[in-house]
């Protein structure tokens, strides 16, 4: 069986790039790889969407399938803001545009904007806004 990375693939119930949250922590991944190995195993592995989270990497086979759901880019975001750190905008504006919208996102492509004020952040994700203050 060849390997099997991306398309359409009865094998596996979801894609790559989907998010998806997995109900055994209620911790969210985006599917970075699905493997179809030679020994008839079927492989996805994960990325976690929270760049705090202490398991970044994950491999799970297609037997976890119950335990995993599929979720949206938004819905992750609403849940990871509020424990985002806020020390200054631009380490928020960094962690925000180059780890949590690129964990999360994938390839996704999103409206996305940022404006900053002394003592508050904002972020637009296709329309919906979203604000941290110091």
């Amino acid at each position: 069986m060849p390997l099997c990375c991306e398309g359409c693939d009865p094998d596996f119930k979801f894609c790559v790039d989907d998010e998806i949250t997995l109900s055994t922590n209620d911790t969210d991944y985006t599917i970075m790889r699905r493997l179809s190995i030679n020994n008839g195993s079927h492989i996805y592995q994960l990325m976690a969407c929270d760049p705090t989270n202490s398991e970044q990497f994950l491999s799970l086979s297609t037997a976890d399938e119950d335990n995993m759901t599929k979720t949206t880019c938004l819905d992750v975001l609403t849940k990871l803001w509020t424990n985002l750190p806020y020390n200054t905008n631009q380490q928020l504006n960094t962690l925000v545009l180059n780890k949590v919208l690129r964990n999360v996102c994938g390839s996704e492509s999103h409206s996305v904007e940022t404006s900053v004020t002394e003592n508050s952040y904002c972020l637009k994700f296709d329309g919906i806004e979203f604000t941290k203050n110091k």
